[in-house]
């Protein structure tokens, strides 16, 4: 499993689990900061993926989800982070344990995608990732698709 800096720990949280933590930190960033419409973020989506929970000290501060289809093509969304957590490396941390956990689940994982903010790609790219297509909106926020290849990177 990706190293944690001290004092970061990730708590997983699978199926209908309650994710009222998770959902949380998800409307402090995309609702109220972002001004996503909460039912946009609230897709009926979450009982069908494995969610994260990242916490520094006790406190969440990040959080993201991720599910991988059959065909070992894994997805992970709703990735976000507290504003006091942002810019000290946890982000990279975060994602990495991810995706070295669905490597360890998922022996059959091929790719990863992400449907990436425009603003937010340089720091996917530094994971690995790679763009796959042209910008798109989606609640009326600038993305766009990017895939990591499970086999070509290492985390």
């Amino acid at each position: 499993m990706a190293p944690l800096p001290e004092g970061v720990t990730v708590q997983k949280l699978e199926g209908k689990r309650d994710l009222a933590e998770c959902k949380a930190i998800r409307a402090t960033v995309f609702v109220d900061e972002m001004k996503v419409s909460a039912s946009v973020d609230s897709d009926g989506l979450d009982v069908f993926h494995t969610h994260y929970l990242l916490k520094q000290g006790g406190k969440n501060i990040g959080t993201a989800r991720r599910k991988v289809n059959p065909m070992g093509e894994g997805k992970i969304s709703r990735v976000c982070f507290l504003q006091e957590a942002r810019g000290k490396g946890l982000g990279k941390a975060f994602m990495n344990y991810i995706l070295s956990d669905m490597k360890k689940e998922e022996k059959h994982l091929k790719t990863v995608k992400v449907s990436s903010q425009v603003q937010a790609a340089p720091f996917y790219e530094k994971l690995g990732f790679e763009k796959t297509g042209d910008e798109y909106m989606e609640a009326d926020i600038p993305h766009i698709a990017m895939v990591w290849d499970a086999k070509a990177n290492m985390v």
